[in-house]
């Protein structure tokens, strides 16, 4: 780990009170942006910043917000994108445009930011409400984000769910089941299409035509009254922002990813948290929480300094994992600013999940204070960090008691780091500072630091798959139906994954055949990471089983072997056989079943 000793000032101001103007203005379709550049006489270095103020918007935002879980998700941004181009075609709004995450999110971009930054400016908000949605972590914060926006400054917003599924009432007995999501959607009128797409059989093409019809209507009246909205207030989303910012010294210190921020050449000229958005080690400081596996390995700056850190996780049962969160005071160094009372806790998803988030807030009793108005007021920022497990399996999330650690220049490089009290976890939070932890934290890369602490997954529900099919007339195919004659063999697959985040110990494979059917000897063979090439495998397994070994989260496992159809003739009305399958694990079983058609 290396901490930067780097301190970065701000220009001394003149005596001049208030800034010089420099006025222009474009037009941009129907409306007009008034480009304002506040521009400080610095001492020796000349800083601008810019304010744009929008007197109306060029076009309609629409985040289009669902979960990638769905099986047709891919079908769902098409669908949403088509209702999208036949009201722009219709060219009776201003025109929209539509964000998926998907295609809204560059390679190398940071994807949490982009996602908050989209929602900041988004008019329209389109969630496709289904059980899958409502199981979501990130759908529920992408939910309650926009709310958030939107009760803050409603101008111009408003939320139109897309009921896309029925949501059976088994749901909601289970614990991670965002209820409040789907109550919050449902108190909404919104585009009710459940029924148009339980009919998926001969009406494919129609049912995709009234989809459509009814998504470009509903998005035509939204846009209707988000332009209605803002030319009646004469104002637009970011025009809040503009009034917020007042003079240049006023900044929105708290909050998540919409607090104010700065960059290297220009450090903040107030108490701040983490809004450094070209840091060279750190890149934005927005995103200043993340999580990486550390099982086996010891609670040290070498653990916490070495790289493989990122945003999302796979959670793997009783695995281990540090969470380390950035802390830096960013103001400039020459204003002598401290922040006080600087506080680090941790909020850990509770009960059982299959999204889990921990989410980090730094906390300080004076935000905002500048060198001119010392008060300040109480705040925090956040970030968060996520585990995740494939469908079907849920997990529970500790926090490892005594694990805390704050690293900084005086602790931790030549030192022993400061230990962080378990109050982390909790309300009150614990204290951060430099040379002790006093809650004290002066202004510059200098006294900068990270805070890390050890969790546990334990599985509470894990999930494996087992699939069986026949070789088809191509050697190619391969599928769950296929036809056998007198005398004739076919090939059998059998297919095993482990698709939950506990390791299955001594999986054990075994066949049913039925009297039609005879093995064919010496044909059965077993491929696994530890047998590429395959390995023969007795046939006793048929009668008896075999054990095929454990397998870790993600793993698998492929077994061939051949059937000959006797020449016997079947009773009449039978009309095929059927093998079945059978995978035992440690903790669970798992069945899969082939009709090979004989007549």
């Amino acid at each position: 780990m290396a901490l930067s000793l780097r301190c970065y000032e701000a220009p001394s101001l003149t005596d001049d009170k208030e800034p010089r103007r420099d006025l222009t203005s474009s037009a941009l379709v129907s409306t007009a942006t008034m480009a304002i550049t506040l521009e400080w006489p610095w001492s020796g270095v000349a800083m601008q910043e810019k304010h744009t103020v929008k007197l109306g918007v060029s076009s309609i935002s629409v985040f289009f917000s669902y979960s990638h879980r769905d099986s047709m998700a891919g079908s769902l941004t098409s669908f949403v994108q088509r209702a999208v181009d036949v009201c722009n075609a219709k060219e009776t709004t201003l025109p929209l445009h539509l964000f998926v995450d998907d295609s809204g999110i560059l390679p190398g971009d940071a994807w949490r930011a982009t996602i908050n930054d989209s929602l900041a400016n988004t008019h329209i908000f389109l969630p496709c409400i289904t059980p899958n949605y409502c199981l979501s972590a990130e759908c529920a914060y992408e939910y309650k984000r926009f709310e958030d926006l939107r009760r803050n400054d409603g101008i111009g917003r408003t939320c139109v769910p897309l009921f896309w599924e029925d949501i059976p009432s088994e749901y909601f007995e289970i614990q991670s089941f965002r209820r409040d999501i789907l109550d919050a959607a449902r108190a909404i009128n919104g585009i009710d299409v459940t029924s148009l797409v339980m009919r998926r059989t001969s009406s494919r093409n129609l049912m995709e035509e009234e989809l459509v019809a009814d998504l470009a209507s509903a998005l035509e009246r939204a846009a209707r009254w988000v332009a209605d909205d803002l030319s009646a207030t004469g104002a637009s989303p970011s025009d809040a922002d503009a009034a917020k910012a007042g003079r240049a010294h006023q900044y929105t210190c708290v909050g998540s990813k919409d607090r104010s921020t700065f960059t290297m050449r220009s450090p903040a000229p107030c108490v701040v948290f983490n809004a450094i958005t070209d840091d060279p080690s750190w890149g934005d400081e927005r995103g200043f929480t993340l999580i990486k596996d550390v099982t086996g390995m010891p609670n040290t700056l070498e653990t916490a300094s070495a790289g493989d850190f990122v945003e999302v996780a796979q959670a793997i049962d009783r695995h281990v994992y540090m969470v380390k969160s950035f802390v830096h005071h960013c103001s400039a160094s020459n204003l002598k600013l401290t922040a006080e009372d600087v506080r680090l806790m941790a909020y850990i998803a509770p009960g059982s999940v299959k999204d889990a988030m921990v989410q980090v807030t730094i906390q300080a009793s004076n935000l905002g204070a500048t060198k001119d108005d010392s008060e300040g007021k109480t705040g925090a920022v956040w970030d968060e960090a996520y585990l995740t497990c494939p469908e079907g399996c849920s997990f529970k999330v500790a926090y490892i008691s005594g694990s805390g650690r704050y690293y900084n220049a005086v602790r931790g490089l030549e030192s022993e780091p400061f230990e962080l009290p378990d109050d982390i976890i909790s309300k009150k939070g614990a204290l951060l500072g430099y040379e002790r932890l006093d809650g004290r934290i002066p202004g510059c890369f200098a006294y900068s630091g990270y805070a890390t602490f050890l969790i546990m997954v334990k599985a509470e529900k894990t999930r494996r798959s087992l699939g069986i099919r026949a070789k088809g007339e191509k050697d190619a195919d391969w599928g769950a139906r296929a036809a056998i004659g007198p005398g004739e063999t076919t090939l059998v697959r059998m297919d095993y994954r482990n698709t939950g985040i506990k390791t299955d110990q001594d999986v054990v494979l075994s066949v049913s055949l039925p009297p039609a059917l005879q093995l064919v000897s010496g044909t059965t063979r077993l491929y696994n990471a530890g047998n590429p090439s395959g390995a023969s495998v007795s046939d006793a397994w048929v009668l008896r089983g075999a054990n095929i070994g454990s397998y870790a989260p993600g793993s698998n496992a492929i077994v061939t072997f051949s059937v000959r159809l006797t020449g016997e003739v079947p009773p009449q009305g039978v009309r095929s056989a059927e093998i079945l399958a059978h995978a035992v694990t440690g903790d669970g079983e798992v069945f899969a079943a082939l009709r090979l058609r004989t007549a």
